[in-house]
């Protein structure tokens, strides 16, 4: 019997291995190999609690065994549940395929090392030992870190040195907020115009823009999106896509977690500025952060209500938005010796004043390049809005708003001010900010406050749920509060929640 349990142990210790191990390795590929701080470390220390106790069962020779044996099948129904619900599933790459081998010796190599003592300990180092292989996969991560992304910088600067030579006018957008909308407005506008060659969907990390402008056939623009999470990441975008137009819609505390401070992160986010001719730089001064950096560029081209292209007389119906555009016209006014401003009235069926931001930021940099501004309000009049941002859709009797992609505090102001010019109850699904760092239970405290200016019913889940209930409840929200344990329950309870007349806002998409 000892024996069959002893094979029971080995078995669901490997297993439990490697289930932790695929479970982080595909947040350690998501982040790039760099190690951060994953869930899994909240695994760990309960599984080493459970190590304690069979530890000392092992002075019972069943109940050494069988404890952690169970404590083995615990983390394997917990990391298999994890890793069904990531977003982040890990990929057979070389790389990865390098992270588990050196994941693998290392944990073998400690096994050996710490089971030698002798035979007592067997049961519990053939069985517990494993639960911790999220820890040793995190230290491989450390490891390879380095290396890989050495291997990383030579390949790409080898794989998109052609970009360079390109005769193409190059315009990169980035930013906290907004970044893919701006592109696909730019984009939809310029078409017609020009041919256009533009990132897919938000693919803004190096290996994902080297992957659209391999693409290239011939267009005379080409339009990236950069993205950052760390520090040095748009450096390494710009001396590998040198942009000739650079577009920043504005700056928030998005990815505090890994820049520390919002001061890191405007930093980061205007080394593009650097990259280009100042007069070839547009802003979004309608964000505090890009206002106040504007001054360090003059000449630069600002956008908003206090911009060189000025945003005015902003209106909202079940249509969408409306705006006044102001600009500096070509002709000059031969009475006065100044040029003309000129006035352009944009109406789109999107909606919230963030897309007006949006919008208007794209249409100067079309008028940068030549559009005119008649058929650019003639296009946007048709046009759709990109997917996740902000999208009105109806089921039946039922208005629904995709914002699975609002994930800073403006954006939620933003979405709970749209939310206002819809008609029925408001029913908001919120996750709150993600990846906030030290700073997540205040922001996210401050989200349930935000909504509750015009929630009927809240439904929260995630590991944000507390904080956002929190703040509901500090300024006496007096509307329904559901909380659900994950986000398919959620939607599954729908139905149920749901009345005919209601709008439904999903508030982020990643718990």
């Amino acid at each position: 019997m000892v024996a069959g349990l002893l094979i029971v142990s080995a078995v669901t210790g490997g297993v439990c291995a490697f289930t932790g191990a695929i479970c982080t390795a595909g947040r350690v590929q998501r982040q790039n190999y760099y190690p951060g701080r994953f869930s899994e470390w909240a695994v760990c220390l309960t599984l080493a609690a459970a190590a304690c106790t069979a530890l000392v069962g092992l002075y019972g020779e069943i109940w050494g065994i069988i404890l952690p044996i169970a404590v083995n099948l615990t983390g394997i129904a917990v990391y298999a549940v994890k890793y069904s619900v990531s977003r982040a599933k890990f990929v057979f790459t070389g790389r990865g395929k390098r992270l588990l081998i050196v994941w693998a010796a290392l944990q073998f190599t400690a096994l050996v090392a710490i089971a030698i003592p002798g035979s007592t300990f067997k049961a519990l180092f053939l069985s517990e030992f494993f639960a911790f292989s999220p820890l040793w996969l995190m230290l491989a991560a450390a490891l390879t870190g380095p290396i890989e992304r050495r291997r990383n910088a030579k390949y790409l600067k080898k794989e998109a040195a052609f970009y360079r030579n390109i005769p193409a006018i190059k315009i990169a957008v980035t930013g906290s907020f907004g970044k893919t909308t701006v592109k696909e407005t730019l984009k939809y506008l310029l078409t017609g115009e020009y041919t256009v060659l533009a990132t897919d969907g938000n693919k803004n990390t190096p290996f994902g823009v080297l992957e659209c402008v391999k693409k290239y056939n011939g267009e005379q623009v080409i339009i990236t999106e950069f993205g950052a999470r760390r520090s040095g990441d748009i450096e390494e975008l710009t001396s590998l896509f040198p942009p000739d137009y650079a577009i920043i819609t504005g700056v928030t505390a998005q990815h505090i977690e890994s820049f520390k401070t919002l001061e890191n992160i405007v930093a980061e986010k205007f080394k593009l500025a650097k990259a280009v001719e100042t007069k070839r730089l547009i802003l979004n001064v309608d964000n505090a952060a890009a206002l106040k950096e504007s001054a360090k560029y003059p000449g630069s081209v600002t956008v908003g209500e206090r911009g060189d292209f000025t945003v005015s007389h902003f209106r909202e119906n079940a249509e969408g938005i409306c705006f006044l555009m102001t600009f500096d016209g070509a002709d000059k006014d031969i009475t006065v010796g100044v040029k003309r401003r000129k006035r352009l009235i944009i109406k789109a069926p999107v909606h919230g004043r963030h897309n007006a931001s949006n919008l208007a930021v794209a249409v100067a940099a079309a008028i940068k390049l030549g559009v005119s501004a008649q058929t650019i309000a003639e296009k946007l009049t048709s046009f759709k809005g990109v997917e996740h941002r902000f999208e009105v859709k109806r089921s039946g009797d039922v208005t629904i708003i995709d914002d699975g992609y609002n994930s800073n505090i403006d954006g939620v102001r933003h979405g709970v001010e749209a939310l206002k010019r819809f008609s029925g109850r408001k029913v908001i699904a919120a996750q709150g900010i993600s990846e906030s760092g030290r700073e997540k239970a205040e922001i996210n405290t401050e989200v349930g406050k935000i909504v509750s200016d015009v929630a009927d019913v809240v439904l929260v889940t995630g590991i944000n749920s507390r904080y956002i209930i929190k703040g509901l409840k500090s300024v006496g929200f007096g509307g329904d509060i559901r909380r659900f344990g994950s986000f398919k329950a959620l939607e599954k309870a729908l139905p149920e929640i749901l009345r005919s007349g209601d709008t439904v806002w999903f508030q982020n998409d990643v718990p």
